[in-house]
């Protein structure tokens, strides 16, 4: 009679953390789908930027900053031209993601207020990629 008690015991522990631990799961979870769908919200537009072999994606966001993130080459003399906006004309900071190792002839031509661009891991800018970036203050390419 006494382990039956102590099993019954057991049980209905096991049962209360339960019902506090799933309800709190479900709220965690939750907020995690709420942050996602935050953030993507924050950005203006997307761009597939990648030369021929590579996959590489340029997002825009509200802060008007540029991460590039993929594997390859940068293709040359990108069209930041979209909806009948010049969004090259948006960008004040570039962030280069590690995996991306070449940038194109002329990719960020003409971006006049781009102020910042790092890029630490590029290991081949090509000719004029950042000509005419008249404001660029702090740059971390080699």
């Amino acid at each position: 009679m006494c382990k039956r008690n102590k099993v019954c015991i057991y049980m209905f522990i096991v049962v209360m953390v339960l019902q506090i631990i799933i309800p709190a799961l479900s709220v965690i979870l939750e907020t995690n789908y709420t942050l996602t769908s935050e953030a993507a919200d924050d950005i203006l537009e997307t761009w597939d930027i990648g030369a021929e072999g590579s996959k590489i994606t340029a997002r825009l966001y509200k802060t008007k900053t540029l991460y590039i993130k993929g594997t390859g080459k940068i293709k040359d003399n990108i069209n930041w031209y979209k909806n009948n906006i010049d969004y090259k004309l948006l960008f004040y900071n570039i962030i280069i993601n590690k995996g991306i190792d070449d940038i194109g002839k002329k990719a960020f031509k003409g971006c006049l207020n781009l102020k910042s661009v790092q890029a630490n891991y590029v290991k081949n800018i090509g000719e004029s990629a950042f000509e005419r970036m008249y404001k660029a203050r702090n740059n971390y390419y080699e």
